[in-house]
């Protein structure tokens, strides 16, 4: 109903009692779904009418090809002669609504959204009802090995530059306790030197260094 819909906030709030849990719930709306919203005209009618949602569902999936109407053939109880004795009806196969509802699920998710708040989102409850829409693939196990793999790659530029930098920086007290004495030596023999100018026992071993 249009008293729902919050256009300028871009929210849809459900009042509590109508939703399965019964439970109020706060809807953000796509900038898709806000600008089909924006062109409706608003009246007293539905925004969404429910009336034969199963077989408008399935005429759609089958004309965009994501389902498919299957004849099935099943066999009369005791039929009368002269009647028929097959039975036929369609049965459909393919895209449900339920399947929108994980495919929002696992793309909040993997969007980077906390669990908390794509639960608050998508109304469930308990984190064993969300798991179950969130569903793991092949290509969510391959994505997870890659993130461990460009991890290990991570640490190992990081080990390899901490190392880098704790050498250069040994490298660098080396050379600066190098100088110091040197510096050492150099002031002793100029301290001796002007002291003992003309004396042989102080000049000679200053003079071997």
């Amino acid at each position: 109903m249009w008293e729902w819909v919050n256009l300028e906030a871009g929210i849809i709030e459900i009042p509590a009692g109508v939703t399965k849990t019964d439970d109020a719930l706060t809807l953000p709306l796509s900038s898709e779904l806000l600008a089909m919203l924006n062109k409706r005209f608003k009246d007293d009618s539905p925004i969404f009418d429910s009336m034969n949602f199963r077989k408008e569902w399935e005429k759609a999936c089958v004309k965009i090809s994501k389902g498919v109407m299957i004849a099935i053939k099943t066999p009369v109880k005791k039929p009368k002669p002269g009647e028929k004795k097959w039975n036929y009806w369609w049965k459909y196969t393919g895209l449900i609504p339920h399947d929108l509802r994980r495919s929002a699920v696992r793309n909040s998710i993997r969007a980077g959204n906390d669990q908390a708040t794509a639960m608050s989102i998508s109304g469930h409850r308990t984190v064993s009802t969300f798991q179950r829409y969130n569903i793991i693939n092949a290509e969510d196990k391959k994505l997870a090995m890659k993130k461990i793999e460009q991890a290990a790659r991570n640490a190992m530029a990081g080990k390899k530059a901490s190392e880098t930098a704790t050498k250069a920086e040994n490298d660098a007290k080396t050379m600066q306790i190098s100088r110091v004495g040197a510096s050492a030596v150099q002031s002793k023999w100029l301290c001796f030197s002007n002291m003992g100018r003309g004396s042989s026992v102080v000049e000679q071993p200053i003079r071997n260094l």
